[in-house]
């Protein structure tokens, strides 16, 4: 319950930094313009516990058409992870990369003030370094490279 409580507010919190505006005039200035952002990351794969990472990125957005729709592409870093924990076995893994993005949005405006929007696309990414630990109760203890022999990941992911 704990985490879930956690994992609840770390998801509120990020996505209420994302939503807010240092622009006294508007949403968004009209025309292309360049963004900055950063946060949280709350990965999860089936079967896997919950995993906290971190990203960065440079995005830059244009609009498509004066009606709404737009482009909205860039690079990130992102820190990720995941947790499998079965039976008396747990593996930890984490790893980097980088990503190209290529979103397409939507953004309706109630006012000069407030909007919404979505955006959806997609991405390519190159994944490095990072650590893999298992463990099996008290007998087994090994750490290795993420993507080594020993690990079935793939540098790339799409």
């Amino acid at each position: 319950m704990k985490r879930f409580i956690i994992t609840a507010l770390a998801a509120v919190v990020a996505l209420s930094l994302n939503a807010q505006s240092t622009d006294k005039k508007s949403v968004k200035k009209e025309g292309p313009w360049i963004e900055v952002n950063g946060g949280v990351s709350i990965s999860s794969l089936s079967r896997m516990e919950n995993h906290t990472g971190w990203h960065m990125a440079a995005m830059f957005e244009t609009a498509a058409n004066n009606k709404g729709v737009y482009v909205n592409t860039g690079i990130a870093y992102r820190f990720r992870g995941a947790s499998v924990v079965e039976y008396s076995q747990r593996e930890d893994i984490n790893y980097h990369a980088m990503e190209l993005l290529v979103n397409i949005g939507y953004r309706y405006r109630f006012n000069k003030k407030i909007a919404i929007f979505g955006e959806m696309g997609p991405y390519i990414a190159y994944c490095f370094g990072g650590k893999t630990h298992v463990r099996r109760g008290d007998w087994y203890d090994k750490e290795y490279d993420t993507f080594s022999d020993d690990a079935p990941l793939n540098h790339f992911d799409a």
